[in-house]
């Protein structure tokens, strides 16, 4: 069994320390003893990674990442096998996530990092793949100032076989999309949400849908409600976000590549350039999304229920550690399988 400790060595790789520690795995900064430079490796826990599914999660996260050559999705070198087990070796990045290298910035260079995040997710769009985890702990800003998304353990990607059963739901509360959270299909609108969600809390500084009021409120917020306007934000940007964050999907952008260029009309603005606006009709939510509210809500509870009994009380909104707060947890809702 691959056991990843400070001063061991698994195969040509010799390991520094930990990075990092989802629900699923640990990401390890190494040292390649072949290449003379630093990566990353992504490793399953123990019990998970006896699982052949989380397995071939693993390593389709692998695959699709280094299928996209583009500079703001991370580099993936190579697929390790050790004693059975698998890892992904990963570029070592220098910096920090979104939402901690935000906080000093102003107004335009938030937009323009998120207009990065969307050239990034169009490239992926263009290939088939959908992230479907888009949120801050998954975005992450480099010592150059360039924005990468990570993690692409939940993509759903065009003429693949899906991991997950028909009408279940996966994503993290708060950033998921409507449909995404009720289990339907989702098409690369659903990744727009959740770009606009971001975006909404870099400028607000408060998330959209994620008012400290507990997980069942989360989900109804997402399924029903509007987030507070934004203050002080200039009204077609605004505009922007309102449009990515409508409740159906017909009404956004249909793909990132359409909210990059709203974003880049809006950094760089041209006399006569048509204004992007959310029209109110399509703000309101449907009767199905009510409906799905209701089925989602219980669900929620059960997920919630769950939460507590197997992890423990989940810590405040505000706490300094994303990784271990419920409302940055890829969760699944109608499956009890992980994800």
């Amino acid at each position: 069994m691959i056991i990843a400790m400070e001063g061991t060595r698994i195969a040509h790789y010799e390991i520094v320390s930990r990075l990092g520690a989802g629900g699923m795995g640990e990401v390890w900064l190494a040292r390649d003893t072949r290449l003379e430079r630093e990566v990353a490796l992504k490793f399953l826990h123990g019990s998970v990674g006896l699982d052949e599914e989380a397995e071939e999660r693993l390593l389709r996260e692998a695959r699709a990442a280094s299928a996209l050559d583009h500079p703001g999705i991370l580099t993936i070198h190579a697929i390790e096998r050790v004693d059975g087990r698998s890892f992904v070796v990963m570029e070592r990045l220098r910096g920090a996530t979104m939402d901690l290298a935000c906080r000093s910035l102003d107004e335009r260079r938030k937009v323009t990092l998120v207009e990065e995040v969307a050239d990034a997710l169009a490239a992926a769009h263009s290939h088939g793949i959908i992230h479907r985890d888009i949120k801050p702990s998954n975005l992450f800003v480099d010592e150059r100032g360039r924005a990468v998304i990570m993690d692409f353990g939940l993509a759903s990607v065009r003429g693949s076989s899906q991991l997950t059963e028909p009408g279940s739901a996966v994503g993290t509360l708060g950033y998921t999309a409507p449909e995404q959270l009720v289990g339907r299909e989702v098409s690369s609108s659903a990744d727009v949400f959740s770009v606009g969600v971001v975006l909404y809390e870099l400028l607000s500084g408060q998330r959209a849908f994620d008012r400290g009021q507990g997980l069942a409120a989360v989900i109804h917020d997402v399924l029903e409600s509007e987030p507070p306007p934004l203050v002080g934000v200039d009204p077609v940007l605004a505009g922007i976000v309102r449009r990515a964050i409508l409740k159906a999907p017909e009404g956004r952008f249909q793909d990132a590549g359409e909210m990059r260029d709203a974003l880049h009309a809006w950094l760089h603005p041209v006399q006569g350039a048509p204004v992007v606006t959310a029209t109110s009709a399509s703000t309101r939510p449907s009767r199905a999304w009510k409906i799905g509210a209701a089925v989602a809500a219980l669900a929620g509870l059960a997920a919630a229920w769950d939460l507590l009994e197997n992890h423990g009380a989940p810590r405040s909104a505000d706490s300094s550690s994303p990784e271990t707060s419920w409302a940055q947890r890829s969760l699944t809702l109608f499956n009890d399988r992980p994800e």
